[in-house]
């Protein structure tokens, strides 16, 4: 992928950057505030990765545009906050939302990994996916991935086995062996808890169902099943109707634009208040001029590409929700009497203290143990030393880019996450992460850009910095990073000699705001292109 422009603003303000090299691109200025953060996260955001600018930054109000090449391919893309415009092939693609522009990049861009995420398979969204090639400048931990929450690091890890296509889990023959020791050690503790509870004078009901461990356990196990399984068929019906919606409006507004193209074909269409002869359609935040027949043309091929991804995504659903439903059904059949003894009595026994709570403990390990055995039996053989290997390779990897650029470093590194007690100081934080990004791409062969927003923090030395650039330069990846001169390198125009460098000053930039009316003509040209007349 080789980025060709990049641009954002609205009609009084705007910034383009064409000035793109196909390989190494280093953003500089000789003081910080000068648009370099604003011009990567752009870059990103435009793509589809969350929003992650400034906080002083209002990207509500703009447009973003990037254009590449990928694959023999030119791609314009137009974002929005959440709505895209994509021109291929000289047609306009309308993706309404970022699930319809992630499914979109899947079918026509780049295949996405699947991973199993939740207990369900899922495509990785971008804010995962990317960080196989982008670093940003904020929020920098070496012990886990940027933005962790909905995702983990053994998510990203879970990814490149995906990649791989070595997903999966298996357990070792003295693994399995040590889970059922643990099962065994806890079915006595178990055994133990219910004698104990025994001496209580509670409810006889309750007491045999709670003696009769299988039963309970059962009990606890199958309300969380029950549960578990109805959220998932709750959340998938809601999906299924809102890409029904989606797809019906996609229905009406296709009728609406092959009837207006019957009717400009016998005359004019004029707005009855203003006399004006555009025609608008509006997506989310973009207005789009039909009254143009190349841009409603596009816009037509646009919605039919929507129905048939709309129509691939609703069978999809309905064949989830079909096979959840099943597996419903078949759980509640199994519902026993003495289950439903234990349910009637619930509060009873929960209100028998702690050695109830402590039995409901022990049953819950030895199930978690049983599913990670019958989890194991399902993978195939081998998995787990594939996948070791590949973590070997990356951190070996790693280390030997690492000591490229510093040669007396005493850091070895030992997975692909530091340890939360490890704390990175001066240069070694853009040291792991530079060692990182290039032994990913050399490993998986991407074609994506490597983006290093402040590539040279924390005062790394012109030495490895030096050093940094002539691996970046032989590698066939373009490169864009930034970083930040001192006034003395500033003046010595210290990335101006490098002959595959194409060096992007932004010094005379205005501080703390890049965007100027400058720009705005051409910006609005851009946004034209796509149809759009309302900016």
């Amino acid at each position: 992928m080789i980025i060709k422009k990049f641009a954002f603003g609205n009609k009084s303000e705007a910034f383009i950057e064409k000035r793109f090299g196909d390989r190494l691109n280093v953003i500089f200025s000789n003081d910080n505030n000068k648009g370099k953060t604003l011009v990567l996260q752009g870059i990103m955001y435009a793509i589809g990765n969350e929003a992650i600018f400034p906080a002083s930054f209002e990207k509500e109000h703009y447009y973003f545009y990037l254009e590449f090449d990928y694959k023999g391919k030119n791609f314009k893309i137009l974002r929005r906050n959440s709505v895209f415009s994509v021109i291929l092939n000289g047609d306009i693609n309308i993706l309404e939302s970022e699930s319809e522009f992630k499914y979109f990049f899947d079918k026509k861009i780049h295949k996405l990994p699947e991973i199993v995420h939740r207990g369900y398979p899922k495509l990785v969204d971008f804010t995962l996916y990317y960080q196989i090639f982008f670093v940003g400048q904020d929020k920098r931990n070496t012990s886990s991935i940027f933005n962790s929450g909905y995702y983990n690091k053994t998510d990203f890890i879970q990814m490149l086995f995906s990649m791989k296509g070595i997903a999966g889990t298996e357990f070792s023959a003295e693994q399995i062996k040590d889970i059922k020791i643990k099962i065994s050690e806890l079915r006595k503790l178990e055994s133990k808890i219910i004698k104990e509870i025994d001496r209580f004078e509670i409810n006889k009901a309750v007491i045999e169902n709670i003696k009769s461990s299988k039963s309970y356990e059962k009990y606890e196990k199958q309300e969380a099943e029950l549960k578990t399984i109805n959220e998932r068929l709750i959340e998938l019906r809601k999906q299924r109707n809102r890409e029904s919606t989606r797809l019906n409006r996609h229905f009406a507004l296709k009728s609406e634009l092959k009837s207006l193209n019957r009717t400009i074909s016998v005359g004019k269409v004029s707005c009855d208040e203003c006399g004006s002869e555009n025609i608008s359609y509006k997506s989310g935040d973009i207005v789009f001029d039909v009254s143009n027949q190349k841009v409603r043309s596009s816009i037509l091929s646009s919605v039919e590409n929507n129905i048939q991804m709309k129509k691939e995504l609703i069978s999809r659903l309905d064949f989830d929700i079909e096979k959840t439903q099943l597996t419903l059904e078949g759980a509640v059949s199994e519902v026993s009497p003495e289950l439903r003894d234990i349910i009637l009595f619930k509060d009873e026994i929960k209100n028998t203290g702690s050695l109830n709570k402590e039995l409901r403990e022990k049953q819950r390990e030895i199930e978690a143990l049983k599913t990670k055995l019958d989890e194991s039996n399902n993978k195939k053989d081998g998995v787990s030393e594939k996948q070791k290997k590949l973590i070997d390779i990356i951190v070996e990897y790693m280390n030997e880019v690492y000591k490229k650029v510093d040669s007396d470093g005493i850091q070895v590194f030992t997975d692909l996450f530091t340890k939360k007690s490890v704390n990175y100081s001066g240069s070694e934080g853009p040291e792991f992460y530079f060692s990182k990004l290039i032994a990913l791409q050399s490993i998986f062969k991407h074609e994506f850009p490597i983006i290093i927003d402040s590539f040279r923090d924390h005062e790394l030395s012109s030495i490895k910095e030096l050093k940094m650039i002539d691996i970046f330069e032989k590698i066939e990846n373009q490169v864009i990073v930034s970083a930040t001169l001192k006034e003395e390198e500033y003046r010595i125009d210290k990335y101006e000699s490098y002959k595959l460098l194409t060096a992007l000053d932004y010094s005379s930039h205005n501080n703390g705001h890049i965007l100027s009316q400058n720009f705005s003509s051409e910006f609005i040209k851009l946004c034209g292109s796509f149809g759009v007349f309302e900016l």
